[in-house]
């Protein structure tokens, strides 16, 4: 479906009510378009293509549900809240640079991705954005991300590695619990926070450097973590923590 550039004298700049169009494979926005409706194509179970031509807000519950979607939109600068969750087709995501703001649950449950590239303008990775993830195992985050939300990428049980930039000041609450591949972690020097049980259930963790610029680390934060080893500085909070909770450690 190509959407036409307007209706009569008005130009079309905002897309939605197309929930009853359970045949709907593609669509084309006109150019003037700016904004795609809260669940406008949710549940559009054929839709498997969508092209923009300018940069657009794809607000809440957008895209949720179109388990045939391959690819997102390459033009646009806000993802709402689980504006593509559960998209079970969706393989790899190349998030713009132009976008700043990515929604919780945005990604949640998109069993089939393998691959996410988050660029240097999204400050926060929102809670749950990747939670449930199975596939997942590729993630790129650029520097200039500063926060990892609760959450995040919770139950990414194929997420090897993560490498994690320097800009990164605080991991959520349950932002890596249940990600049982990831074996190694280097936290960087500018951490100064970990969440409650932020790598609970990561039961193949063997080794994770923390630095001495962490003074908060949350309760259970290593919880199920039977094979861990942390890589700590003396006298440092994760010093203390690790003497606290009986964990495995080495000085550095």
């Amino acid at each position: 479906m190509i959407i036409p550039e307007d209706i009569g004298p008005v130009a079309i700049v905002e897309i939605g009510g197309f929930e009853g169009c359970k045949t709907l494979r593609s669509v084309s926005t006109p150019p003037l378009a700016h904004e795609i409706f809260c669940s406008a194509f949710r549940n559009r179970t054929a839709l498997t293509h969508v092209r923009t031509s300018r940069r657009m807000r794809i607000l809440d519950r957008a895209f949720e549900g179109c388990t045939s979607l391959e690819s997102i939109p390459d033009c646009f600068h806000l993802i709402g809240d689980n504006a593509f969750s559960g998209c079970t087709a969706l393989t790899r995501v190349v998030i713009p640079d132009a976008v700043d703001s990515i929604g919780g649950y945005a990604f949640e449950n998109c069993t089939a991705l393998v691959s996410v590239s988050i660029p240097a303008t999204v400050e926060e990775i929102s809670f749950s954005a990747f939670s449930g993830c199975t596939a997942l195992h590729d993630v790129t985050i650029s520097d200039g991300v500063t926060a990892i939300g609760d959450h995040a990428f919770s139950g990414c049980v194929a997420l090897d590695h993560i490498a994690l930039p320097g800009s990164i000041t605080q991991i959520g609450e349950f932002s890596f619990a249940d990600c049982t591949a990831l074996t190694s972690l280097a936290l960087p020097a500018t951490l100064t926070e970990i969440g409650f049980a932020a790598f609970s259930g990561c039961s193949a963790l063997a080794s994770m450097t923390i630095p001495e610029s962490v003074t908060a680390i949350g309760d259970y934060a290593f919880d199920n973590c039977p094979a861990l080893t942390l890589h700590i500085h003396e006298g440092s909070c994760a010093h203390q923590y690790a003497i606290d909770h009986a964990i495995p450690f080495e000085l550095i």
